[in-house]
């Protein structure tokens, strides 16, 4: 059933897709923005095999404190040739930003350390329904038919995955450092 899930959402990613192709008025770019987004899920879904070993050896919050460190550490070596700096108005938007992203993680690092990944991964689909949601509440983007077949699609593969029995995960002991 995880596969019939992922193959149902991906096939409404897939129709959302070619839904900006099939009249005028697509972006300039658009392609190459859907090319860097298939890119970006690849990597993404590996990113997500990841989380599922780390949430079996660590607990949620050990697991977004070092991530970000990690990241925050990368982009701090690169911050003196690439960093520009923020605006004072955009520092509460940016907290703001800050505390869903770290809710988010925790979220997903608690998900995972109770189920695998073939089950929770098809439900990744529905970013692409929440993101139509929100760009059309708050960016007034209109909602082509493509979007909502495929909306209707993902959320199919989503109830799929629901319906399957995942085996809970058993947590890996830490190993002491």
């Amino acid at each position: 059933s995880a596969i019939w899930a992922s193959l149902i959402g991906m096939s409404g990613v897939l129709v959302i897709m070619l839904g900006n192709f099939s009249g005028v008025g697509h972006q300039p770019g658009a392609a190459l923005g859907m090319a860097a987004i298939i890119v970006s899920a690849v990597l993404y879904a590996y990113n997500l095999i990841l989380a599922r070993r780390q949430a079996l050896a660590a607990r949620p919050l050990e697991i977004v404190f070092f991530q970000n460190l990690v990241v925050g550490l990368s982009m701090g070596l690169a911050a003196p040739w690439l960093g520009v700096a923020l605006p004072q108005e955009l520092w509460l938007p940016l907290l703001g930003v800050a505390v869903l992203v770290v809710c988010g993680h925790i979220s997903m690092s608690w998900a995972y350390a109770r189920a695998e990944a073939q089950h929770l991964i098809p439900t990744e689909y529905s970013a692409f329904v929440w993101a139509a949601l929100l760009g059309w509440v708050f960016f007034e983007e209109p909602l082509s038919w493509t979007t909502l077949t495929g909306a209707a699609l993902i959320v199919g593969g989503c109830m799929v995955a629901s319906r399957a029995r995942p085996r809970l995960a058993k947590r890996a002991a830490s190993a002491a450092i």
